[in-house]
């Protein structure tokens, strides 16, 4: 199995928060991991209609960006404003 992060963002949820909270987890892991690496082994996918991102967790760089992601998303909205599974990113209807 290969390992992502799937959320799912209640409408009452602004994504403009969602990819605040997203530029700085990525900043972040840039800062932990060095800009190679970071541009090299963190994938992401942000689905603005269906309110999704999905997170690769394959990588270590790919389980920090989930880390930090879910500590400042926790900060940014309310705890039921979301929902975190991890999925098998090798089944088709991940996203």
């Amino acid at each position: 199995m290969t390992v992502a992060y799937r959320y799912q963002f209640e409408p009452e949820v602004p994504l403009d928060d969602v990819e605040a909270a997203l530029v700085l987890a990525l900043f972040a892991v840039e800062s932990l991991r060095g800009p190679a690496e970071a541009r090299l082994d963190v994938r992401h996918l942000l689905d603005v209609e269906k309110r999704v991102l999905v997170i690769d967790a394959e990588t270590p760089a790919g389980r920090d960006l989930a880390k930090v992601f879910i500590g400042f998303l926790r900060r940014e909205t309310a705890e039921n404003g979301f929902t975190v599974r991890q999925i098998d990113k090798t089944t088709p209807t991940a996203a």
